[in-house]
């Protein structure tokens, strides 16, 4: 995938971004892991954990599909 001006050289594919983000948000222990490790190291270099753990929560990670609501 091409990317423009202003964007992350290091920032992941789409399709690579999806699949990553789908398989955190189906498997708590992969998540707690990744969260844990991401956490040290955005510790380690000064930035807001908290910030941080927000994103991965709730801008990163997309509902599990068995999480999504039905319609009953």
């Amino acid at each position: 995938m091409a990317r423009g001006s202003g964007e992350d050289a290091n920032a992941l594919d789409l399709d690579v971004r999806v699949a990553l983000a789908d398989r955190l948000s189906c498997d708590k222990n992969l998540r707690a892991e990744a969260w844990a490790a991401w956490r040290d190291d955005r510790f380690a270099h000064g930035s807001n954990v908290n910030e941080a753990e927000y994103w991965l929560d709730v801008e990163f990670v997309q509902p599990c599909p068995e999480d999504w609501p039905t319609e009953d």
